[in-house]
């Protein structure tokens, strides 16, 4: 069992709406999850056609670098789902993780329009609403460990702030296959925390950094300091850090390939000119 001390806050996306979601934490082996109470569907409604055929389709729409993506329906029965594997999941793993997560998800939130659920390796997320491109929150959860660091926590806090924000600005370089960071810090003790930040690749840059942002801001609004590790969940990004290596090395996503070299003739002879084009794209 893991010896993370489990405090989830939500937060409405909009405080001043006049509805009220209800959501639910998991209190079995799931780490997280969340179910809209406040929106719910009918049985044999046009709308769960549509969301059990987006999340059966689901697994089959990985972008390669586990982003997954489907949608069904017009109007008020449409279904919209995604999926994210952490950056440094393997493809087979990742689908598993989907696939688990799929099933459960449909268990917790057996009648909700919108159902969320975190492991460890990947999250799902469905919705009454399209998913691309937005960055809608209706809930934030955090998390952190009840052990504090043994050195200076205001000056650990400040390394901590610095790695996030380093970590912000890398993820949110990605490309449109992932938008991933992982790095460390190493303190003066000698002691290392290992930091991890990722958004849906579907979000801009922009948006990908505000999202972050969000995540960290809720970390520091519920004021996690000086604790050995703690993590953020929104829909579209997610923030970790942990005293510990919690993720592997990234798949490196290879480059484009280069065009072949141009060759000119000059009037005098002839010779060739190798012009090397170098295309270079953000590694995450």
């Amino acid at each position: 069992m893991s010896k993370l001390t489990r405090y989830a806050l939500f937060f409405l996306a909009c405080y001043f709406e006049s509805s009220l979601n209800i959501l639910i934490l998991a209190q079995t082996n799931i780490p997280y999850y969340a179910c809209d109470n406040f929106f719910n569907y009918t049985r044999n409604s046009s709308f769960e056609r549509n969301l059990d055929r987006i999340l059966a389709n689901l697994p089959l729409t990985n972008s390669g670098y586990g982003f997954f993506n489907s949608s069904s329906g017009q109007g008020p029965d449409a279904a919209s789902a995604i999926a994210l594997c952490r950056g440094d999941i393997e493809s087979i793993p990742c689908g598993i993780c989907v696939n688990n997560s799929i099933v459960e998800l449909r268990k917790i939130c057996p009648n909700q329009k919108d159902g969320s659920i975190f492991y460890d390796n990947c999250m799902v997320k469905y919705s009454d609403e399209y998913l691309l491109g937005s960055t809608k929150m209706k809930y934030r959860i955090v998390d952190w460990r009840a052990d504090n660091v043994t050195d200076d926590a205001p000056s650990f806090n400040r390394d901590l702030l610095n790695l996030l924000n380093n970590l912000t600005v890398e993820a949110a370089a990605g490309g449109s296959l992932r938008k991933y960071a992982a790095n460390t810090m190493t303190r003066p003790n000698s002691e290392v925390t290992y930091g991890l930040m990722q958004c849906t690749p579907d979000l801009s840059r922009q948006q990908c950094t505000n999202c972050l942002k969000d995540a960290v801001s809720q970390m520091v609004e519920n004021k996690v300091y000086g604790k050995v590790g703690a993590r953020v969940n929104l829909p579209k990004c997610n923030m970790r850090y942990e005293k510990y290596r919690f993720y592997n090395d990234a798949p490196i996503i290879p480059q484009p390939d280069s065009p072949p070299p141009e060759s000119q003739q000059s009037s005098s002879g002839t010779f060739q000119i190798y012009i090397l084009v170098h295309m270079a794209v953000v590694i995450n």
